[in-house]
């Protein structure tokens, strides 16, 4: 784990290596008619693309149901950093 995260470079390399250990939470299914945005739940969607452009992830998502899970990871004493998962339902 990261003993200071320095850069979002940094706390991203510190994630990585820990995703295979990850605790999943349960998954839940997900049926998205196209691409959606993921968007951190402080910032209020409505003004999301307007106020804050920054601040979001477009995902050009297929129209289809998806497996989607969470994990929370420490990255360090005082930081954790929470991850979401998608998965194709399609083989």
């Amino acid at each position: 784990m990261l003993s200071q995260v320095r850069s979002e470079e940094a706390l991203l390399d510190g994630v990585e290596a820990l995703l295979d250990a990850a605790e999943w939470e349960t998954e839940v299914h997900w049926t998205v008619p196209g691409p959606v945005v993921l968007f951190d739940s402080v910032w209020p969607g409505t003004t999301l693309l307007d106020q804050q452009p920054e601040n979001h992830l477009l995902i050009d998502l297929a129209p289809g149901t998806f497996r989607v899970s969470f994990a929370s990871i420490a990255t360090g004493p005082e930081t954790r950093v929470g991850i979401v998962r998608l998965l194709s339902d399609k083989p």
